[in-house]
């Protein structure tokens, strides 16, 4: 549960820079990080603390640590983390969009567009889904039948 609250808490701290004017997802590596709230930066790194503390990592802590892992040690280490990850998460859109942009970060392109569709087809938000769609296009590779 700690995960997930700071997952909340995170997300929540970046609002006003994750969209752009017209309302397009803007990734987090694209962001004006002085929007930030560092108040909630800072009680959601305190809850991911609390909770790897405890012993209590959730999925949504480990996502987000292979999505660490991969910025620190490379795509490679990410993708080996999310295979791992299993139970409430497999299926979910999060786990192929992240998928997805690591094995765009190692070169797979067809594996990259298939997880970037599959994580379409699961979101609910649209401008996640536009993000996602755009992602699709962006790599030109058809689907296969």
């Amino acid at each position: 549960m700690g995960g997930l609250l700071a997952l909340m808490l995170l997300t929540d701290a970046r609002r006003p820079a994750r969209t752009g004017p017209e309302g397009e997802l803007i990734p987090l590596t694209e962001q004006d990080r002085t929007l930030w709230n560092s108040d909630l930066i800072a009680e959601g790194q305190r809850v991911v603390m609390d909770a790897v503390a405890g012993g209590a990592v959730g999925q949504y802590v480990r996502l987000n640590r292979a999505v660490a892992a991969a910025m620190v040690h490379g795509p490679a280490t990410g993708l080996a983390m999310l295979e791992e990850l299993d139970g409430p998460l497999r299926g979910h859109y999060r786990l192929d969009a992240v998928g997805a942009h690591l094995l765009d970060m190692v070169g797979d392109t067809r594996s990259a567009a298939a997880h970037y569709r599959a994580a379409a087809r699961r979101t609910t938000n649209v401008p996640e889904y536009q993000y996602l769609a755009a992602q699709v296009a962006r790599l030109g590779v058809a689907e296969s039948g």
